[in-house]
């Protein structure tokens, strides 16, 4: 015997078809308000970074308006705190020669080693800055107590018509703790600087920014004949 089963046919009655449709409308709302959301985020952020580099780059605002607006700009002055908390756009240079005797009180114990103060040499800018990069030769160390054979290397490097600046650590602290508006996050960064390579490496890129010139390490053999020993 042959037995036949008919499966009836499913149909959506109204209720089921309103159903389904307030699904798909629900789902398309929330989609289109998360939209919204993430592009007024992404607006309000943008805003903010733009109000950051406004106030670290000290950029005026166009915004203008009418007399006795909010926005005139004869109000804002007159109007405008005396404590501007916005940080400068930028640094005075600290002249070289006075960085580079940051530490006032100089002392030297000689000892079995025979240690001598090292002296730099200054020489105007008409004669140092005749060319892109100025004639200047850094050195830095820790002290400017030097050993005989130190001294002697070092003094290879009184090139002739080269100003010569030795950097000890007054020097270094001084200039890096100067505000630096060009890199705003490096005091953050120094926090983290436990290393004093690392930290001689960060201060020769900034004495060369600040100052140009020629950068030489203690160690350094100059290979130059034409040198000036005091």
């Amino acid at each position: 015997m042959e037995v036949s089963i008919r499966i009836p046919e499913l149909r959506s009655t109204n209720a089921d078809a309103c159903l389904s449709r307030a699904i798909r409308w629900t789902v398309l709302i929330s989609l289109v308000l998360h939209s919204i959301l993430l592009l007024r985020k992404s607006s309000i952020t943008s805003g903010r970074w733009l109000e950051v580099e406004q106030r670290w780059l000290d950029i005026p605002t166009a915004t203008t308006g009418s007399p006795g607006s909010p926005h005139d700009p004869t109000l804002e002055s007159s109007t405008q705190s005396t404590t501007d908390v916005r940080a400068p756009a930028t640094s005075p240079r600290i002249p070289l020669h006075e960085l580079v005797n940051s530490n006032p009180n100089v002392t030297c114990n000689p000892g079995k080693s025979l240690k001598r103060i090292i002296h730099d040499t200054i020489l105007p800018e008409n004669i140092t800055h005749t060319r892109k990069i100025p004639k200047i030769i850094h050195v830095t160390s820790f002290t400017r107590c030097m050993t005989p054979p130190f001294l002697d290397n070092l003094d290879r490097w009184r090139l002739p018509d080269h100003s010569f600046y030795f950097h000890d650590e007054w020097a270094v602290d001084r200039l890096m703790a100067k505000y630096w508006p060009e890199f705003p996050q490096l005091q953050l960064m120094l926090q983290c600087t436990v290393s004093g390579a690392a930290k001689a490496d960060v201060w020769r890129l900034l004495v060369l920014w600040e100052y140009g010139g020629i950068y030489t390490g203690t160690w350094v053999v100059s290979q130059s004949r034409r040198s000036k020993r005091p």
